[in-house]
């Protein structure tokens, strides 16, 4: 609807015109409008992916940092009983040599 002249409204050509080009575009407009739906569809998908990737890698980091403090604690819990097992060592050598001397 256009204004006319007068102060009336009524239809000029070109609304006509618009309105058939209108209904042309409108399967393009369609095709488009589901076009966009389907990529941001895809896109949350993808969103929902990649963060479900960063809180498995999170987890995992979570879990190497566990396993390097077990492993540290381990490693300093062996180098202890390294310790214990030399010292028996030395006090079953110096028995053996106290038994020698005896016999």
């Amino acid at each position: 609807l256009m204004p006319m002249s007068g102060g009336g409204v009524g239809f000029s050509a070109n609304s006509t015109s618009t309105a058939a080009s209108s209904s042309v575009m409108d399967p393009d407009i369609d095709s488009l409008r589901a076009a966009l739906a389907d990529r941001r569809a895809a896109l949350r998908e993808a969103l929902a992916e990649r963060d479900e990737a960063l809180e498995s890698a999170q987890a995992a980091k979570r879990e190497a940092a566990e396993l390097a403090d077990q492993r540290a604690s381990l490693e300093n819990e062996l180098k202890e009983l390294q310790a214990q097992l030399a010292t028996v060592q030395t006090e079953k050598q110096t028995v053996e040599e106290a038994r020698e001397i005896a016999a």
